[in-house]
């Protein structure tokens, strides 16, 4: 399945630049082969890139080789190998993304309860990932719909964010 990354990378960069908090330094959580975060980076944004699969972090560092720096002195993106549910960050980011199907790696609840916990209320951020609704919750049964699925899966969004009230799916 092929993304249209240049202008989900586009429409991210008018997203952040367009923050009510300035936003310069983006985390991408779950980057895979880097195409969001050199993207983000070409826009002169500062990126720290992380993913738990050091072979697509590795890809993800070769990219580097054909892109031309944006004017200025930003530095390329920073690429860690780390999980989502237990990232550490060195530095404090002004924005989070996290594109395409990357929650969905996460299969465990916790891990991704964990995720969200850190987000939210450790880094202060506020996401939605909605087409990880479509895809969620791989921890389904067999006799449980997808509706289901992405209901339950909502519900865990929302438990996971308790800043917000709301009642959960039906």
């Amino acid at each position: 399945w092929d993304a249209d990354y240049p202008a989900r990378a586009a429409f991210l960069g008018t997203l952040l630049r367009e923050s009510r908090v300035p936003v310069r330094t983006v985390l991408d959580l779950g980057c895979g082969t880097g195409t969001i975060a050199w993207a983000l980076f070409r826009q002169g944004f500062r990126v720290i890139a992380a993913d738990s699969s050091g072979e697509m972090l590795t890809e993800a560092v070769r990219k580097g080789d054909d892109v031309n720096p944006p004017p200025g002195d930003v530095p390329p993106p920073l690429f860690i190998c780390q999980s989502m549910p237990r990232l550490k960050l060195a530095a404090p980011v002004d924005g989070v993304v996290s594109t395409l199907d990357s929650l969905n790696y996460l299969t465990r609840e916790r891990d991704l309860r964990e995720t969200f916990r850190r987000v939210f209320d450790e880094w202060g951020f506020d996401l939605v990932k909605l087409d990880f609704l479509y895809g969620a919750a791989p921890f389904g049964t067999e006799t449980e719909s997808r509706a289901a699925r992405m209901c339950r899966a909502m519900n865990i969004l929302r438990r996971s964010e308790e800043r917000r009230a709301g009642k959960e799916c039906r």
